[in-house]
Parts: structure tokens; C-alpha cells; sequence
């Protein structure tokens, strides 16, 4: 993977422009998403997840797959 931007926000600002590139839905149904998942392990980590959240919003591209590696294919380095 290639970093091609890094923000830092609160969780309520993050952009409806990043959550919709991450594929979950709508900007409703990744936050939705994302605090049922952090309700979810609230225990293990010892505190709660909520709109004053700090989160890095990163964005990426893929360099090369690994699985295509592992088949052998030839696959160009940069």
C-alpha cells in the first residue's frame, strides 16, 4: 500500500467524500457501522467511542496484491 493522504479529524467531521469511499454505505450507515463496531469492543479497550473521537481518515492506493505474488506472477516493483 501507497499513503496518498492522512488526516486527522474528530469523528464527526469526518467527510461524507472519505466515508463514501470506503464502500459501507452511506455517510449515515458508516457511522452507524462504525460505532456499532467500537460499541462492540468498548470492554476490551476501556473506553467509549463517540463523536469527539480523534481518527486518522487515510487514503491509499494498492501497490501489488499479495496473492498474486504468492501464485508466482511476475509483478512489477516500484
Amino acid at each position: 500500500m501507497r499513503t496518498l493522504s492522512l488526516k486527522r479529524c474528530l469523528f464527526r467531521d469526518v467527510e461524507e467524500s472519505f466515508a463514501l469511499a470506503e464502500g459501507e454505505g452511506t455517510w449515515e450507515e458508516y457511522r452507524r457501522g462504525h460505532f456499532e463496531f467500537h460499541m462492540a469492543t468498548e470492554e476490551a479497550v476501556g473506553r467509549k467511542f463517540g463523536d469527539e473521537e480523534e481518527v486518522l481518515c487515510e487514503t491509499f492506493e494498492v501497490v501489488f496484491w499479495l496473492e498474486e505474488e504468492m501464485r508466482g506472477e511476475s509483478i512489477p516493483r516500484l
